[in-house]
């Protein structure tokens, strides 16, 4: 049996792989995680997963998964006007988009909300966090 929340970004990473608004922005510069350690290693800006949360939300004869996954956003330039334009990206290529899972059924997909702010001890970066809730079933 397959992940739904792992088929859920694999799926996401696709889309906005092929979202132009965003690639625009960050090229193909979407990874899965960045550690804060190797954050100097990498061309900025980019996109890297964040927290997700999975919830067992089982109906009648449905196995079903409340998931919540963060997508960060991360900028050097002065201000917040690209790390926002990059969340609004995100939010664009994903909100209420209809994925195909192989193995499970993603029922909904919306942004919920976004937050952008300075990292905190680095005065160069600044990192938006786009939130999504999806719904998915597993056969």
């Amino acid at each position: 049996m397959t992940s739904p929340t792992d088929e859920l970004q694999v799926a996401m990473v696709a889309r906005m792989e092929a979202f132009g608004p965003l690639t625009t922005l960050v090229a193909l510069r979407i990874y899965d995680r960045v550690e804060e350690a190797d954050r100097n290693d990498v061309d900025f800006p980019y996109v890297a997963f964040g927290r997700v949360d999975e919830i067992r939300d089982d109906a009648e004869c449905i196995k079903g998964f409340d998931i919540r996954m963060q997508i960060d956003c991360y900028s050097r330039e002065p201000g917040k006007a690209e790390c926002l334009q990059i969340a609004d990206a995100v939010q664009l290529a994903l909100h209420d988009e209809e994925l195909i899972l192989p193995d499970n059924a993603l029922v909904s997909l919306a942004h919920v909300r976004t937050v952008c702010q300075q990292v905190k001890g680095d005065i160069q970066t600044t990192h938006a966090a786009v939130i999504f809730d999806a719904f998915a079933e597993q056969p």
